[in-house]
């Protein structure tokens, strides 16, 4: 019971570990692309200015 009851607890720490990783890496590749748009706008106004 006790060594079952180990590796279910392992089990569930480790699912939780991988959840949160995702939901980071997640929120990390949103970020980067929100800052890419912001880029690109910025890169053709600049390009417009210049025309």
């Amino acid at each position: 019971m006790g060594s079952q009851e180990a590796i279910a607890l392992v089990f569930l720490i480790l699912v939780i570990w991988v959840c949160t990783i995702l939901v980071l890496l997640s929120r990390v590749d949103r970020d980067e692309k929100r800052e890419r748009r912001h880029e690109r706008k910025a890169s053709r106004q600049a390009g417009h200015h210049a025309h």
